[in-house]
């Protein structure tokens, strides 16, 4: 598939015009812009600032775009709350649970992107708490189940109402100049918080709902943020069995199960304010999670929300992932993953709103195959290309 690259470099002894005197850019800052398909690729190194003023500069129109299509969307129709109650709430995250590296990419995108320090703060709420985002699904597969026995993990994104700006979809690479690793997060521009994402190690991390009753209220923010972990994650281990051993410990601020692969495993965290569970595969080789589906504990927990009778929809999706999966036991692969258990028909739960985006990677060697939201293509991307 042809690609089109766009690249800028950022000389430090240039300066930038958003910039104060006391400002200096590293001379090896720079930024790349990709075209696969419908999904852009920004590739951005540096410090953080520097990371997010080459988003805000690469991506600075789609940024604006998608903050016109969902968050001015939300403010101008039934939203619960209003600008100001937004923003109060988006500077409570900020303060309480941001880490300071995403703050100062943040204080990039805002010297650059076309929005104020403001108005990225509430799209990172809006985002951290995937408001409208449900309804979603993930299978892990390795050992018997796969060809040649390799991990392979995929998840989808429901969202009916996605569909206004899902052509916004892109694949945002930061690699700081730091010693920690270079991640890949696959959102919206300018989001910096992780649902999905990879690093240059072949670590895979998606994450479900199981939310509380109100996510805008009822969020003690002396716990970490759901996507934020994502994020520091990522960044900073490199194996799923070097997270096992720190993320008992670390319940995130809303219930949500986490699918998480590495090129020797896969495994299921389940999760509520203050409990977290790793779940038993469903067989040697095979996990499959679906949106507010869990077991045993987490049931009875009176603090999220789950289904798991026949009728809830997502329960039959989790039913027809298992089938699927065990049809084509031995034998499942990048593409079959995708267009066949990631495929869920109506009947069977698969549109609890609508599929907008499905993803498949293989962490062996950094595969990634995505549905375009906008033609329904697969796009084969190999991550290995914009890592170093």
């Amino acid at each position: 598939m042809k690609r089109l690259i766009f690249k800028m470099l950022i000389v430090g002894l240039l300066g930038l015009s958003a910039c104060t005197d006391d400002q200096t850019t590293n001379p090896s800052s720079e930024g790349e812009l990709y075209q696969i398909g419908s999904v852009a690729i920004a590739v951005v190194s540096g410090d953080n600032q520097e990371m997010g003023e080459r988003i805000g500069e690469l991506l600075g129109g789609r940024i604006r775009e998608y903050y016109e299509l969902k968050i001015e969307s939300y403010l101008n129709s039934n939203g619960s709350l209003g600008y100001g109650e937004l923003l109060t709430r988006a500077n409570d995250l900020w303060d309480n649970v941001f880490p300071g590296s995403m703050k100062l990419m943040c204080g990039g995108m805002a010297l650059t992107s076309g929005l104020t320090l403001d108005q990225i703060k509430i799209m990172q709420l809006i985002d951290a708490i995937l408001l409208e985002r449900n309804g979603c699904s993930g299978i892990i597969a390795w050992d018997d189940y796969t060809e040649g026995r390799s991990v392979l993990i995929g998840h989808n994104t429901d969202n009916a109402k996605a569909a206004a700006y899902d052509h916004l979809l892109c694949i945002t690479v930061l690699k700081p100049f730091d010693d920690e690793n270079q991640i890949a997060i696959i959102d919206y521009p300018g989001i910096l918080s992780v649902t999905v994402g990879i690093n240059n190690q072949g670590m895979v991390i998606a994450q479900n709902e199981a939310p509380m009753a109100d996510v805008f209220t009822e969020v003690d923010l002396s716990y970490p943020w759901r996507p934020l972990l994502s994020h520091d994650w990522l960044r900073n281990y490199d194996t799923v069995d070097e997270l096992r051993s720190i993320y008992p410990g670390r319940a995130p601020a809303i219930g949500c199960n986490y699918l998480m692969a590495d090129r020797f495993l896969g495994v299921c965290f389940e999760t509520a304010t203050d409990l977290v569970l790793e779940r038993q595969p469903d067989a040697s080789g095979l996990i499959c999670e679906t949106n507010h589906f869990t077991t045993g504990t987490l049931l009875t927990h009176n603090s999220v929300y789950f289904g798991n009778s026949t009728n809830f929809p997502t329960y039959r999706r989790r039913q027809f992932l298992l089938s699927k999966a065990n049809e084509l036991k031995e034998s499942i692969n990048l593409v079959n993953l995708m267009e066949s258990v990631m495929a869920v028909p109506e009947s069977a739960g698969g549109v609890f709103n609508n599929t907008v985006r499905s993803f498949v990677f293989r962490p062996m060697d950094k595969m990634l195959v995505l549905k375009s939201p906008v033609s329904s293509e697969l796009l084969y991307i190999d991550m290995k290309d914009y890592f170093d």
